[in-house]
């Protein structure tokens, strides 16, 4: 199991299942089906994320293999935590599975049914033909594996119970016989439906006897399969992953049939889109009674201590899983303290400042008892104390912006200085100073973690050149891999270019894309640099009206709005990929906004603060503006050091 980089590892496909794969997952992750466990087996389960957010790893902990093993090794330390946490959901019993997980990805095959020059009522025979004979071979082999059976070997021992075929469908699809039979059936309309499908004309289908629904979720109830002579009593889990690569109308007649009610669960995975162009699928006002959905971003934003303490877990495995570095866990091999020349230019910061502060109050005696109250509460880091000052200059310009007083030698109390130097404005103060001063900013584990914007795999990403470092410091240099603060940064930083740089061949409308996250990122660098700092820490997301996002998801506006197209596009696009997180239906000034906050590794690139609640309205006229004009950094910030005036 020991590899090199194990950061480097980000497919579970290419995992397996197996010990690596649980070894390797972040346990925490199922926490997000924890607050709706009453209703996880019967009523449809929607869960959405950007690619690399862990929702396939999710849907493979409950196939029947992953079940088994970590039913299994229960005791064992790799599988302990992940054990309790999915005994919680009732998927074990004491002899065993109480559930049979069937895991069916939306191949192309499906989504090219709807390429057929036949019409809808025949294409939605097919897609639901090959998506019924598909499960149905995930059920034959989910029945081999967790009762010991060789499969296909075996299948003559598996039965469907007579119930199973008061469908008469059923009977005409699936002969009443043994599992051999019923996969020779399924192998035979399987290849029918891909001659079909391969055909240029959609082949000749006058004698093709087809189904028009989910007619194996209707049948498979506990007791209906028989093996060896035995009812099985578990219950049937389908677990749809890619559903957004099907047609959007198959989309659309699949998840409407599975709001249904089956003896059978059902989860379905599919890409996050702010913006849905193919309409609500699912009407909001059944959201809660036929199925749940789950957001993986809004989740991990919303569980921040759960999701953070994941991330670090699984940091700490797959560094455990090197053979190239002996390490149980990550953080102590990431830098938490300013080096030398950090040190120095600290020293450096905090006399500039100090300079500063009293060259801007001038001799204006009112301010005199916050500059000596700094003075007295100065922390002995020279990198707090220059913290301090530049805070102190915010609040001072504040003061001098709002309150142009008839009596400048009136003396400020301190307590007024303690009101206004809110935590916010010592965070703009951080950033403000690191940038002015060219000390380091972003690293550290929290960091890290908080560069993931909710998606397992670019933290993976970000770590795997974190750790391709700390390899090349001990195999070139022979140190000890403790990676500095400012190698970490500029490791980030890099990473942060390459995200921005690769967005225009990573996606469709990528320069769109690109375009509309550039004018955002130097708008936003010019709000957040100002010199009041009246955004503090700072501005790292734009708002749109929810009405405005409702025309932009609306057909018939855009036929009637045809300049208003590849906006759409670009933010369903840059909303799918995570490069902008949304946040829906957010209050503010009497009205809903639709809040996209920029991906916290592209905050980096444009030099912004990595926390929430700093965001612009936008009206869509000027983020249409954005996508023409090519992205320019502002002005250089009157903010910058060594500017005073106001």
């Amino acid at each position: 199991m020991e590899m090199r980089n194990p950061f480097r590892l980000l497919k579970n496909e290419q995992v397996g299942i197996g010990s690596t794969f649980h070894f390797l997952f972040g346990y925490h992750m199922v926490q997000i089906f924890e607050e709706k466990v009453d209703v996880l087996w019967n009523r449809l389960q929607i869960i959405r994320s950007a690619p690399g957010g862990g929702k396939t790893s999710l849907l493979k902990i409950f196939t029947v293999e992953s079940l088994m093993a970590i039913q299994k090794n229960s005791t064992n330390d790799t599988y302990k935590e992940l054990f309790e946490m999915v005994n919680r959901l009732g998927v074990f019993k004491p002899e065993g599975l109480a559930v049979l997980g069937v895991y069916l990805r939306c191949t192309a095959s499906l989504s090219q049914i709807e390429d057929l020059n036949v019409d809808d009522m025949i294409k939605d025979s097919l897609f639901f033909s090959l998506l019924n004979v598909r499960a149905l071979f995930g059920v034959l082999k989910a029945v081999c594996v967790s009762n010991d059976l060789e499969y296909p070997k075996d299948l003559p021992l598996i039965h469907l119970s007579p119930q199973c075929y008061d469908n008469p469908r059923m009977k005409e699809l699936f002969p009443d016989g043994n599992g051999q039979a019923m996969l020779e059936k399924g192998r035979e309309i399987e290849l029918k439906i891909i001659k079909i499908i391969d055909s240029v004309n959609g082949g000749i289908i006058d004698d093709f006897f087809g189904m028009s629904n989910l007619l194996l979720w209707q049948v498979l109830a506990p007791g209906s399969v028989v093996c060896r002579g035995e009812r099985l009593e578990h219950r049937f889990l389908f677990m749809l992953d890619d559903v957004h690569d099907l047609a959007p109308r198959q989309r659309g007649i699949l998840l409407k049939a599975l709001e249904a009610v089956y003896p059978t669960a059902c989860w379905v995975a599919e890409r996050y889109e702010a913006l849905n162009m193919h309409g609500a699928l699912i009407t909001a006002s059944t959201k809660g009674r036929e199925y749940s959905l789950y957001e993986v971003e809004k989740w991990a934003s919303d569980q921040k201590g759960s999701f953070q303490r994941g991330l670090g877990y699984i940091a700490d495995r797959r560094v455990a899983a090197s053979n190239a570095i002996e390490a149980v866990s990550f953080s102590p091999l990431l830098a938490e303290k300013l080096d030398k020349d950090d040190e120095k230019r600290c020293r450096d910061a905090v006399e500039e400042l100090s300079i500063r502060v009293q060259k801007l109050v001038d001799s204006q005696r009112r301010f005199e008892p916050w500059i000596d109250e700094i003075k007295r509460s100065s922390p002995e880091s020279s990198y707090e104390r220059a913290i301090r000052y530049r805070a102190l200059e915010i609040v001072i310009r504040r003061k001098m912006k709002r309150d142009h007083t008839l009596f400048p030698d009136y003396a400020l109390p301190p307590e007024e200085l303690n009101k206004m130097d809110s935590s916010d404005v010592q965070k703009a103060a951080k950033l403000f100073v690191a940038e002015e001063f060219n000390i380091s900013y972003y690293y550290g584990l929290a960091t890290l973690k908080q560069l993931s914007s909710g998606n397992i795999e670019q933290f993976l990403s970000i770590n795997g050149n974190i750790f391709e470092e700390m390899l090349a410091t001990k195999t070139l240099r022979r140190k000890e891999p403790h990676l500095s603060i400012g190698r970490q940064e500029s490791i980030i930083k890099n990473a942060a270019k390459d995200r921005f740089e690769q967005v225009s061949q990573r996606i469709a409308s990528g320069l769109a894309v690109k375009r509309l996250i550039g004018n955002f990122g130097y708008f936003a660098q010019a709000r957040t640099y100002e010199l009041t700092a009246p955004y503090a820490p700072g501005v790292t997301g734009f708002a749109i009206l929810e009405s405005d996002r409702q025309r932009l998801s609306n057909k018939a506006f855009l036929v009637k709005n045809p300049q208003y197209r590849e906006l759409a596009n670009a933010l369903r696009e840059a909303t799918a990929n995570n490069l902008f997180e949304s946040r829906s239906n957010q209050q503010c000034k009497g009205k809903e906004w639709l809040v996209l906050y920029l991906n916290r590794l592209l905050c980096v690139h444009f030099k912004l603060p990595l926390d929430y609640g700093g965001w612009k309205e936008q009206s869509i006229e000027t983020l249409n503006l954005w996508l023409k004009r090519t992205p320019a950094p502002p002005a250089k910030q009157e903010s910058l050091k060594g500017m005073v005036d106001l």
